[in-house]
């Protein structure tokens, strides 16, 4: 069994650890081998914490051994995106300029993790300052899909996608502020889960938008993220943004038996547009794998509720003045140690006037309240992650690339991304992942969980190997 260790997942990694199967040690030996030999072609990890983990791992199998382990995660390798603080630690954002930048203490929600005896492998690779969907960095080198090289894994959290589908780490923790936690996940076939909005905490996390800002997590299943989020998901009161709501347990109300009295709205493929035709299958079939599970499954006019082609610009100029008022002592110190794209960004926004900036946070509040009436009606959505797969880094990025999981963030509601089926090659490399994504009302966590995991169960996902050998699960 040792010599599949990287091929589990944390919920099974987890129960082999209690089984006395292997240590936490031999996972993380094994996790840092396959490290040393896949990162140099994957970039996903740009700051590789080897000392510090094997450390961490022996003193997880003595906490075993005394029969004091403090949580199911004990002993278990995660990944951190690089815009999220660990103490004595750089903190690069993913920019230049912060290649010098220690962290002085924990976030909070590494520091969850550290109680709960989590090994933390490193910092991950993403794009300059979040603020893109392909991680392709200009400073700290593209990080590319394990499942096609020279394709994106997605941004901004594209070496957390990748990390995971390559068995470089049992599971990541992103941050998604238009869809940067599941754009990845359905590029590179795993599970991301961007929760309720202010039920993480983003203290200790780089900033991009504080109205739009998710962490969550990046796993191979629907339970590891539900495992993951239950460790993250505590309330920090230091935080202004995070709410005190119920506390999430993870337990056996994740495996319900059927979607029976659940109505989930669903997107005729008509009313989508440059939708890949891959892609419209998967949809499809998921929508019928759902009804068969017992859903009620009815057509809903977005269009009613929100309008990406309006929201995506007036979202981006606040990210951008945020960004800017920011970053703007490292800019003005040196301007060079951020991409020629970055400062084109900011500097648009730098001057915009106030009041089209406000006009602009008013549109996004006044729409959050509009998606939140949808689940008056229905219980949950089910859309695709992405309106394509992942593409060469030679091509554009596609302008819709967000459209379809930036709903959620301005909803406040939380979201996760299942992979469901494989690209056929007809328009497109063969075997590229496809993501299906659940959204439900905010602070109905449990239930976006609850029909991922059936989605998950009744497809059965795995990922074709026919392009070559990195993805393992």
């Amino acid at each position: 069994m040792k010599n599949n260790i990287i091929s589990l997942g944390i919920s099974n990694l987890s129960k082999g650890l209690s089984e006395n199967s292997f240590t936490s040690l031999d996972i993380t030996k094994k996790y840092l081998e396959a490290i040393k030999i896949k990162n140099r072609t994957l970039n996903a990890f740009i700051n590789i914490l080897e000392e510090s983990a094997i450390w961490e791992s022996k003193k997880s199998d003595k906490r075993r051994r005394d029969g004091k382990e403090l949580s199911p995660i004990d002993g278990i390798p995660i990944a951190i995106k690089d815009n999220i603080d660990i103490k004595d630690i750089i903190t690069t954002g993913g920019i230049k300029a912060y290649r010098n930048e220690i962290s002085k203490e924990d976030s909070f929600i590494v520091k969850l993790l550290k109680d709960a005896g989590a090994v933390i492998l490193g910092k991950l690779n993403m794009h300059e300052a979040a603020l893109g969907a392909t991680t392709q960095n200009e400073f700290y080198g593209k990080c590319n899909n394990p499942h096609y090289i020279g394709f994106t894994p997605g941004g901004s959290s594209g070496g957390a996608g990748s990390a995971v589908a390559a068995g470089l780490c049992a599971g990541a923790i992103g941050t998604d502020t238009l869809g940067s936690i599941r754009i990845p996940a359905s590029f590179c076939g795993t599970v991301g889960f961007k929760p309720t909005f202010g039920r993480i905490s983003n203290r200790g996390i780089m900033p991009l938008c504080k109205m739009l800002d998710h962490a969550g997590p990046i796993t191979r299943s629907v339970e590891d993220a539900s495992l993951l989020f239950e460790i993250i998901s505590k309330f920090d009161f230091a935080d202004p943004e995070c709410k005190n709501m119920k506390p999430y347990i993870h337990n056996s109300d994740l495996n319900i038996k059927s979607l029976h009295g659940k109505n989930i709205g669903f997107i005729d493929n008509n009313n989508i547009s440059e939708l890949n035709i891959d892609i419209q299958l998967a949809y499809n079939q998921a929508i019928l794998l759902l009804g068969s599970e017992g859903a009620t499954i009815n057509e809903i006019d977005i269009d009613n509720y929100f309008s990406p082609e309006k929201l995506i610009p007036q979202s981006m100029l606040i990210i951008e003045s945020e960004l800017y008022n920011f970053h703007k002592t490292k800019i003005i110190e040196n301007k060079k140690e951020f991409s020629d794209e970055f400062i084109k960004n900011i500097n648009y926004a730098k001057n915009q006037d106030a009041p089209k900036l406000l006009k602009a946070i008013s549109s996004i509040k006044s729409t959050r309240v509009s998606i939140r009436k949808i689940f008056n009606n229905f219980d949950a959505l089910v859309i695709p992650s992405t309106p394509t797969t992942a593409f060469s880094f030679k091509d554009k990025t596609p302008k819709n690339i967000a459209s379809f999981t930036c709903l959620a963030n301005f909803g406040g509601c939380p979201a996760i991304s299942i992979p469901t089926d494989n690209t056929s090659g007809l328009n497109i490399p063969k075997g590229l992942p496809i993501g299906m994504q659940i959204i439900t009302a905010p602070e109905n966590d449990l239930l976006a969980l609850q029909i991922g995991s059936v989605l998950e169960k009744a497809i059965k996902w795995k990922p074709s190997h026919a392009n070559n050998n990195f993805c393992r699960f």
